[in-house]
């Protein structure tokens, strides 16, 4: 299925990739701001900007990529379920 998306969106590969970098890093980025939230040095509101900034960072960088790639990658799930339909 995934060498059919990649024949289809050559770019898709890299967003998948730069998708996982970036949300890894969102993950540790809120472990962090929650470790600093319980020894007192942030309060709650801070950590939770941190949590949301990690969780939708990562949907900003397959944003960005999708617009670079001038078609060679796509986010719309309509489009893989088409192309799993057609193996």
């Amino acid at each position: 299925w995934l060498e059919a998306v990649s024949a289809q969106y050559p770019d898709q590969t890299r967003m998948l990739y730069d998708y996982s970098f970036a949300s890894a890093l969102g993950y540790s980025f809120s472990m962090f701001a929650e470790t600093l939230r319980d020894r007192k040095l942030i309060g709650l509101q801070v950590d939770f900007i941190c949590l949301m900034l990690g969780v939708v960072a990562p949907m900003g960088v397959v944003a960005l990529d999708t617009v670079a790639s001038h078609g060679g990658a796509a986010i719309n799930p309509v489009d893989y379920w088409y192309i799993f339909g057609n193996i």
